[in-house]
């Protein structure tokens, strides 16, 4: 085994582009995005230098394959990498801007989940209501609806889980809290 890894090291073992990848992957801890490409261009420069300094005899089209389809693999990781965390970056920047909205907005909004759980709670729905996010996350929203309502609430995201159908609380009626 320690004859695998020392031969990694080797011009020979450069050139299959084995310890290469490493280098592309060390991006997904790196915050730049393009450090991976970065990395993809040294591994590429290492590669075609383990080549020279090893070349392959005549006919050995196994060995040349095998660089070439080394050198795909760490580019597409570095592609991969890099969109990556371009993704990431956006998304976190999409879900500032969704929470500056939802907590600026001067309507109440309250998320809940498929079991009517309170999943988010604005602050224009804490002055509505008078209670504080901790006094109502992670409870069922029918803790803020009349009896009229609270009993019906369940049969209301039952048959919106079994047809699809939402009946938005407050739409065509009032509705009390």
């Amino acid at each position: 085994m320690l004859v695998f890894w020392s031969g990694l090291a080797l011009p020979v073992g450069i050139a299959s582009g084995v310890p290469d990848g490493v280098l592309v992957l060390v991006g997904l801890w790196v915050a730049w995005a393009p450090f991976a490409l970065v990395m993809a261009g040294v591994a590429t420069v290492l590669t075609l230098a383990g080549y020279l300094l090893s070349p392959v005899e005549q006919g050995a089209w196994a060995a040349e394959a095998n660089r070439g389809l080394a050198l795909f693999a760490v580019w597409t990781t570095a592609f991969l990498v890099m969109k990556g965390r371009t993704y990431q970056a956006s998304r976190a920047s999409a879900d500032a801007r969704h929470r500056a909205i939802i907590e600026t907005v001067v309507d109440g909004i309250i998320t809940i989940d498929d079991h009517g759980t309170i999943r988010s709670w604005n602050p224009a729905a804490r002055s509505i209501f008078g209670y504080e996010s901790d006094e109502v996350l992670r409870r069922n929203v029918k803790m803020l609806m009349p009896p009229p309502y609270q009993g019906e609430h369940d049969d209301y995201i039952g048959n919106f889980m079994r047809t699809g159908v939402a009946k938005i609380i407050g739409k065509g009626r009032e509705v009390s809290g």
